[in-house]
């Protein structure tokens, strides 16, 4: 395993099968609470619902040698890289994924399942920004696209919600998608 920290957040690959699945994970009362997982695809998807990282390395970057996550994977015909890092403004990460593809996809994203104890707080009228609560607290994990936009898949308690690039060009080109995320209490 692999995991990367900022404050109450933590980023988490393991590896399932051929690639990583990562996950995302808040501090809450000082144990590591699970918020949403990747949902995977298996190597015969051209184009899974997450991408397939078959490779993650740990590096110190910068002149103040910050920690951050890189990984790649190939898939179909795309080549997928992540970078995942803190940010430099508040505790939280930033996660940004992009894929260079020879031919139009017919999905691009990341795929992710909320767990049961956490609740999407509104509809997808923002698509830009998730506000998700955890049962019993005040505490939210706000997510952030800084590239792409979120979408909901399903009404219940076991929804899952996916980041995807705005719509994809035709040709070879690399599309990009990521998210910031930072833990806050609920205003109410």
């Amino acid at each position: 395993m692999l995991a990367l920290e900022s404050g109450p957040i933590r980023c988490e690959f393991h590896r399932q099968s051929d690639r990583f699945q990562h996950s995302l994970l808040v501090r809450i009362d000082e144990r590591w609470v699970p918020v949403l997982h990747s949902i995977e695809g298996t190597a015969d998807d051209l184009w899974p619902a997450s991408p397939p990282w078959q490779q993650l390395v740990e590096e110190l970057i910068g002149s103040n040698q910050q920690r951050v996550l890189l990984g790649v994977g190939l898939s179909g015909s795309g080549h997928w890289s992540i970078a995942v890092e803190p940010l430099s403004s508040r505790p939280g990460l930033h996660l940004d994924v992009a894929c260079k593809s020879h031919k139009t996809p017919t999905f691009l994203g990341t795929t992710f399942r909320i767990e049961p104890n956490w609740t999407l707080l509104q509809s997808l009228n923002t698509p830009t920004e998730l506000r998700i609560a955890y049962e019993g607290t005040r505490r939210l994990l706000v997510l952030r696209s800084k590239h792409g936009t979120f979408h909901r898949l399903g009404e219940d308690q076991t929804y899952t919600i996916q980041l995807c690039p705005k719509p994809p060009e035709t040709g070879v080109v690399t599309r990009r998608w990521s998210m910031e995320t930072m833990l806050e209490d609920d205003p109410r």
